[in-house]
């Protein structure tokens, strides 16, 4: 058998942690060529011959920020309810559905606050370049942040709607928001699903459909939200795809082990996730790489790259690099990647637009330009990062983790194992 024996002690799946910390280094190469070297994510412009080969080959998947979005929410769908959902375990309790509600915001909400705060700061003193690098590139994406000064009620916003009001401040916040309510409707559904004897599958086709017509109710009931918009919650569906793998996870049927038992099934499964990973999500398919593909149901949210975590995602359950993502640097990286999702953005707009700017204005090539701004902001970014994570990340995790303990000691019940 392939698939990893995991000792009854064994609650976490550490693996998941160092995956997710991978993700968030592709989101960060994501927005750093977006910034940059738009060519390689849009594949439109006055793009270089070798940036439209990012856009146009597979090597898109070192900056698939899509794609590594949709791994969060597959992720964090299979880690909120693989425990819940585990065979011959007594169901939760309506109390303990309440408790992991209300954690779930007390775990996330420090890195939202700190990265609103601080972008707040740098914007109203006037330290994001985006603006001067957007006109000197021609790109319009990187002109759409910080733009002008900063709201008269951003402190009022980021207070009372940290969540909502996230994406204006920080862009890539914007999929906390969605995380969040991900988490909520994996915790409703996860909790249903373990007072149900049998049929647990028909109740997700329910919740899919629900997912898939949630933007259009949105857009009726008139959300407008300029960063998280209707259509991108159509990415909740990527929580369903994480708690179908957690149900299959606990049933692995004979005929699964026995085709993952196969090398080359396991080479060729890895070798097609990778290439749908690829797919660029905001250039078009075009070239002999990409151009063949069949377009993929409406239904199916994320398309070809939500298709691709979710068989990577597979591939890592059974095994794929488990190995080398137990060793402590991947460990650390995964330890540290909420801080680095959060704060990286911040840092690309400020410093490293500063680098290029003032590169550029001596004299220097735009690839002497980028590769020193790349190395700032790799620097920044992991130091702040540590910074984060301790002053603010550990500290709601405590927290979440004490609100845990105490109601499992009020109530004698094991307290809850789920990551994320």
């Amino acid at each position: 058998m392939y698939l990893p024996e995991r000792k009854p002690e064994e609650k976490r799946f550490e693996e998941l942690d160092s995956l997710r910390g991978l993700a968030a280094l592709v989101v960060v190469v994501g927005h750093f060529a977006a910034m940059f070297h738009p060519g390689m994510v849009f594949g439109n412009g006055p793009a270089e011959g070798w940036e439209r080969l990012f856009s146009s080959t597979p090597l898109q998947l070192l900056c698939a920020g899509h794609f590594a979005v949709c791994l969060f929410f597959i992720l964090s769908g299979f880690v909120l309810s693989v425990h819940t959902l585990q065979p011959g375990i007594a169901p939760p309790r309506a109390r303990q559905l309440v408790v992991d509600m209300l954690r779930r915001p007390l775990r996330l909400i420090g890195v939202v606050l700190a990265c609103e705060l601080i972008s707040l700061v740098l914007w109203r003193q006037g330290w994001f370049f985006n603006q001067e690098v957007s006109q000197m590139l021609r790109n319009d994406w990187l002109g759409l942040f910080w733009q002008g000064t900063p709201p008269e009620n951003a402190l009022r916003d980021i207070t009372t709607a940290p969540f909502f009001e996230g994406g204006r401040y920080d862009a890539p916040l914007w999929t906390i928001l969605l995380e969040l309510y991900g988490s909520w409707m994996v915790f409703v559904i996860a909790w249903l699903l373990a007072h149900l004897p049998s049929g647990r599958l028909l109740l997700l086709v329910p919740a899919i459909i629900a997912v898939r017509q949630l933007p259009r109710w949105l857009t009726s009931c008139g959300y407008n939200h300029p960063l998280a918009a209707a259509e991108r919650w159509h990415l909740l569906q990527g929580f369903l795809i994480g708690m179908m793998m957690a149900m299959a996870w606990h049933a692995r049927p004979r005929w699964m082990l026995s085709l993952w038992s196969s090398r080359g099934f396991r080479i060729g499964w890895t070798c097609l996730a990778l290439f749908l990973a690829s797919v660029p999500a905001y250039a078009p398919h075009e070239g002999p790489w990409f151009g063949l593909l069949p377009s993929l149901p409406a239904e199916l949210a994320g398309g070809h790259p939500m298709l691709g975590a979710g068989m990577l995602f597979a591939a890592v359950l059974g095994g794929l690099g488990r190995g080398w993502l137990l060793r402590p640097t991947p460990l650390m990286l995964g330890r540290l990647s909420y801080a680095i999702y959060g704060c990286h953005f911040i840092v690309q707009g400020s410093i490293s637009c500063l680098v290029y700017l003032r590169m550029t204005q001596v004299g220097h090539t735009v690839i002497a330009a980028s590769t020193a701004s790349f190395v700032a902001m790799g620097i920044l970014t992991i130091c702040s990062a540590l910074l984060l994570h301790r002053a603010v990340d550990r500290m709601c995790m405590r927290a979440s983790a004490a609100l845990g303990r105490q109601f499992a000691s009020k109530h004698k019940i094991a307290p809850s194992t789920k990551i994320a």
